[in-house]
């Protein structure tokens, strides 16, 4: 019990004791009263008054039943400490009760959409290590946003080998050997069948891939049949849930194996240790997340205990998400739950952040809403996660872009929904030493964006952020966040259109991959400083009479854009449409976009190497591109296709045929 709770409960004692010392010193008086009655035969007196004890009674039965509130609900209970922190935010669930309590209070109302797969089953780092003494190769890869985090892709390479999974034949990975003249070798790659790579990871010595697989269920049922407002819900008699599985890089050999009934979110690699994001579903028998390894030879199964399952009163439990980190090197698996919010995640090497959005019904006339940002710190030392503090922010944030770290101090930009009146702001988060909390060191909530314009972009550089809003126009923000008491708006661009990714060039220029007013795909470059417009727009299809339209996974995937401020290029796919007037009707086709970029030349933005694929006979689509010593290789699901990038011509072709072997 907490210092407020012990002043109450002696208070409450207090008066409760004088309450009975009344009544006691009220009832020898009325004793002695009635003797001298009875012995001086006086009968004609008043009633005695039995209201007022009556009265005190209630009272201190009152003052009892609400002390024993407090103390039942934890009130009064001392702030838990984790990891060296005072919980003020957050709660350890420690035991099944409190988990299920928090799990049935659900957003406020009901259980629904808490339990999604609630059914009751049946039963690129560059390795110089390959060539010892020999110079490492020129490699640009996947598109990261913090130097030293590496983030999964379909393609990876570390300049001596390329692995590939195309988009449409995700259960195929292909591999092959880059030899000295930048063609390639195809090597033994994997059919993994029932098993859908989403993702992977390349390291010096493994493979780690990253998917789903197909359970079918052999009973299913509604899960919210006690919801109180909203209908049953059934699921079909099968799920989805994601898999671990991490090859021997030589052989292709399968070393490790995890399966989780869940989603994995999302998830990085730093140094030797894989961090994941999962969310977790859960059966009302058993309520802690499940993870099953497979490992040498042995299968057996884990559940995350209660100790490490975190709740936060202010938060709805909208799902569990669990924070895991699996070493590469000694398959050792750690984790940390905590029930609340998904969205997106943010990582630095030191810190792990999760930010979503919720909407809370404390009441049946009340509602809240807004962006809970929950930190974890990983140990240097163990390279495990611990949860380290949260705070609530008012508005929403929209990718991983709109976090940053620099310098111990968070960043973070906001938004408002469409049509909503609400403020575009930029916050400064500072983690308290002692308790679970981000402090809000640093705020701006004027001047970013016009009334009714929301943030489609941002991007921090160091003292700086680059936050872009749009109605009917871009405006382009230069904001100066060196002092966090005193943040400030240097510059302001204005065009038609918006970006919807930004990329810091050098410390004065950006280059933007957006739309145009048209709402066909264009990049910009600009100078971030006493500019009024973007230096330059480059638009990908044929604004004339709008008969053409483009669309690029670059607008919303940041992996599909291969980019080096250092070469001079930027490139990325994308598919276009033009209005055939002879035929009738729109031609498509997927082109890669190659553009060049030079500040001191004009143009600025070179007009681009296309680089095409055969057709097929369905949609297809180039996925990526990789540099390695000046070739680039781009990869659709029906070949390879090499661009020399000194003569500026398409050297070879290589088909992608089934099998991978």
């Amino acid at each position: 019990m907490n210092t407020y709770g012990v002043i109450a409960t002696i208070i409450v004692g207090l008066i409760i004791s004088f309450l009975i010392l009344r009544s006691i010193y009220e009832y020898k008086w009325n004793q002695r009263l009635k003797n001298y009655q009875d012995k001086h035969h006086i009968t004609h007196v008043r009633q005695q008054n039995i209201v007022r004890p009556v009265r005190r009674g209630l009272i201190g039965l009152t003052l009892m039943v609400i002390l024993g509130v407090f103390i039942i609900t934890g009130t009064f209970d001392l702030p838990q400490t984790y990891h060296d922190k005072t919980l003020l935010n957050a709660r350890i669930v420690r035991n099944e009760h409190t988990l299920r309590n928090k799990i049935d209070a659900g957003d406020g109302f009901s259980l629904y959409d808490f339990f999604p797969g609630n059914w009751v089953i049946g039963e690129d780092a560059v390795d110089q290590e390959a060539n010892p003494g020999a110079k490492a190769p020129d490699v640009v890869g996947t598109n990261l946003q913090v130097l030293g985090v590496d983030e999964a892709d379909i393609i990876k390479t570390d300049g001596y080998e390329i692995f590939y999974t195309p988009r449409y034949q995700s259960n195929r990975l292909y591999r092959y050997e880059v030899n000295p003249d930048g063609s390639l070798t195809k090597k033994q790659g994997l059919d993994l069948l029932d098993v859908y790579i989403t993702e992977f990871y390349l390291t010096t010595d493994s493979l780690v891939v990253i998917g789903y697989f197909e359970e079918n269920l052999d009973t299913y049922y509604a899960f919210n049949d006690a919801a109180l407002i909203l209908p049953s819900s059934y699921f079909y008699g099968y799920r989805y849930s994601s898999i671990v599985r991490i090859y021997d890089r030589t052989d292709l050999s399968l070393d490790y194996e995890l399966k989780t009934i869940g989603d994995i979110q999302a998830h990085r690699i730093i140094d030797d240790t894989l961090y994941m994001v999962s969310y977790n579903r859960i059966s009302k028998d058993e309520l802690r997340p499940q993870f099953t390894i497979n490992k040498d030879g042995e299968t057996h199964t884990s559940y995350v205990g209660y100790e490490d399952i975190l709740i936060f009163d202010a938060i709805p439990a909208y799902n569990m998400t669990t924070i895991s980190s699996l070493n590469l090197d000694t398959l050792t698996l750690d984790h940390t739950t905590v029930v609340g919010v998904y969205g997106h995640i943010y990582m630095t090497k030191t810190s792990l952040y999760i930010a979503g959005m919720f909407t809370y019904y404390p009441t049946l006339n009340t509602v809240v809403t807004g962006t809970h940002i929950t930190k974890f710190s990983i140990d240097s030392d163990t390279h495990k996660v611990n949860y380290s503090g949260s705070t609530i922010l008012e508005g929403y944030i929209e990718n991983q872009f709109w976090l940053d770290e620099y310098e111990g101090l968070l960043r973070v930009v906001t938004t408002r929904s469409w049509g909503q009146t609400d403020k575009n702001r930029l916050y400064v988060l500072k983690e308290h030493e002692t308790q679970d909390t981000l402090e809000h060191y640093g705020l701006l909530d004027e001047g970013i964006g016009k009334p009714e314009e929301r943030v489609t972009s941002v991007r921090f550089d160091k003292y700086l952020a680059y936050v872009v809003t749009y109605r009917q126009i871009d405006p382009l923000y230069t904001i100066d966040i060196s002092n966090p008491k005193d943040i400030k708006i240097l510059n302001e661009i204005e065009e038609p259109g918006y970006n919807t990714y930004l990329h810091v060039w050098d410390e004065t220029h950006l280059i933007g991959i957006g739309y145009d007013e048209t709402f066909n795909v264009k990049i910009s470059a600009y100078n971030t400083t006493n500019t009024t417009a973007p230096l330059e727009t480059y638009l990908l299809s044929n604004p004339d009479e709008n008969v053409g339209w483009s669309y690029s996974e670059a607008l919303s995937n940041h992996k599909a854009i291969l980019v080096s401020p250092d070469h001079g290029f930027i490139g990325f796919a994308a598919n276009t449409g033009e209005f055939n007037e002879d035929l009738g009707y729109y031609e498509y086709s997927s082109q890669y976009y190659l553009f060049y970029i030079d500040f001191n030349t004009s143009p600025i933005i070179q007009n681009p190497y296309i680089i095409t694929h055969a057709s097929t006979e369905y949609t297809n689509q180039i996925d990526r591109g990789i540099y390695i010593n000046n070739i680039f290789y781009t990869f659709s699901s029906s070949g390879i296709v090499l661009f020399d990038g000194e003569t500026k011509v398409v050297t070879e072709t290589y088909t992608l045929n089934h099998p991978v072997l």
